[in-house]
């Protein structure tokens, strides 16, 4: 019987597309204040983070914006804040479990 080693590739991530048909700016106003929406972000965000420290990248693509045909990047330096941010949003919906990630993902880049 031979040994063999298995080699796993780190995930690439991709970044989630978006896609939002927007006639008002007050439409955009009123999406992004929506908890459903926060809650997507949020969580694409831990996720994108969470594979980009794996892979030891200086920056994450978090959304891929499909009707503008850009991407919404963050450099490693920024990804702090909206992490706080998202604690404060699961904290206040009880998710613990989240808050508990994100500040995981906090002392990571400590």
């Amino acid at each position: 019987m031979v040994n063999k080693k298995v080699v796993r590739r780190p995930k690439k991530h991709n970044p989630t597309p978006l896609q939002y048909r927007i006639k008002q700016f007050s439409d955009y106003e009123s999406i992004t204040q929506m908890d459903k929406t926060k809650a997507f972000v949020y969580v694409n965000l831990i996720k994108a983070i969470k594979i980009t420290i794996a892979d030891n990248a200086d920056h994450v693509e978090l959304f891929n914006l499909t009707d503008y045909n850009s991407i919404i990047c963050l450099k490693r330096e920024d990804w702090k804040e909206p992490l706080n941010k998202a604690i404060e949003f699961f904290a206040d919906k009880e998710m613990f479990e989240m808050c508990v990630e994100c500040r995981n993902l906090i002392s990571l880049l400590n």
